[in-house]
């Protein structure tokens, strides 16, 4: 579903929002799964460890 909304918006955006918009995955990828699961997201979860 992801890939389907991105390409979607490539549609319509320019180049440069939508590097902004994937170098961003992984960080709402992490906020997502800590409301999703409800689950405190620790230091060492934050920076990657």
């Amino acid at each position: 579903m992801p890939f389907l909304l991105f390409a979607y918006a490539a549609q319509t955006l320019n180049a440069s929002t939508l590097s902004i918009l994937n170098s961003t995955a992984a960080i709402w990828g992490a906020v997502i799964g800590v409301f999703w699961t409800k689950t405190p997201l620790t230091k060492r979860g934050a920076l990657g460890y």
